[in-house]
């Protein structure tokens, strides 16, 4: 009777742990499915946070969220997405300053094409920020207007690093007001954790370069990690306007899947 009686608090524990974690477990099963066993079922995927700075609507982003899942799925004939309202994986799109300075350059006629030319612009743009901000910190000037020129100097300085990336030039990284700045410019990023699997997006300044970094990263919650390809889906810059996947995307997912 007393074993009987531990026994049944015992499962009763166990059913409240369960209970209680339920999620987070569910969310470790199905990433352990995915990774030991993929491509056997689709990804579900759905939108939770959309900031309307982008100026995009939810119908017309999820358009695009298709078409990126189309670039793995058509040439590999695999139904490996699918939206659903409950999805796990989660798209954000998420508005910061990395956008913010793509539309303020846009206004400006300044069109960021990964050229030397337009780096050179960019970079006379941030010298006379900085100019601007060492001669209002000299003359005391209010906080919040240093914080205002901080802030265009530090959106800016994401791009020049992006840039110096893309284009592989002999320069240092350009540091942030306040803080260095060497992280690798991001415009979408996979996160997976013990909470859930999520995609953030970040930046774009065409619809063509939103659909490859979308996805790149829907890549990434296959199970696929960067490749040296520099017209790669898979590449870690997003260097090409190309929509489709090179050989070498199709030789990783191919060997992901199982297939020859």
């Amino acid at each position: 009777m007393k074993n009987l009686f531990k026994n049944i608090l015992a499962l009763a524990l166990l059913a409240t742990v369960f209970f209680v974690f339920r999620p987070q477990i569910e969310n470790s099963f199905q990433q352990l499915k995915n990774k030991y066993l993929p491509c056997r079922e689709p990804i579900a995927y759905s939108l939770a946070q959309f900031d309307t700075e982008f100026g995009l609507s939810k119908e017309e982003f999820l358009k695009m969220v298709i078409e990126a899942e189309a670039i793995w799925e058509t040439p590999t004939n695999k139904n490996l997405f699918e939206y659903r309202e409950d999805g796990d994986l989660k798209i954000n799109l998420v508005y910061d300053d990395r956008q913010q300075v793509t539309i303020k350059l846009q206004k400006a006629d300044s069109i960021i094409d990964d050229s030397r030319s337009s780096y050179t612009e960019l970079k006379a743009k941030y010298d006379i920020l900085q100019r601007e901000y060492n001669q209002l910190k000299n003359n005391k000037a209010e906080v919040s207007e240093l914080n205002h020129k901080a802030e265009e100097i530090n959106a800016l300085v994401v791009v020049l690093n992006k840039m110096v990336m893309t284009l592989n030039l002999n320069v240092q990284q350009f540091n942030k007001i306040g803080a260095d700045y060497t992280e690798e410019f991001e415009e979408g990023l996979y996160k997976s954790s013990i909470e859930g699997t999520s995609i953030d997006i970040y930046q774009y300044d065409s619809r063509t370069k939103l659909v490859r970094v979308l996805a790149h990263e829907l890549g990434h919650a296959l199970g696929l990690e960067h490749i040296e390809d520099t017209q790669a889906i898979m590449y870690k810059l997003n260097n090409s306007t190309s929509k489709k996947l090179t050989e070498s995307d199709l030789i990783e997912v191919n060997k992901l899947c199982g297939d020859k």
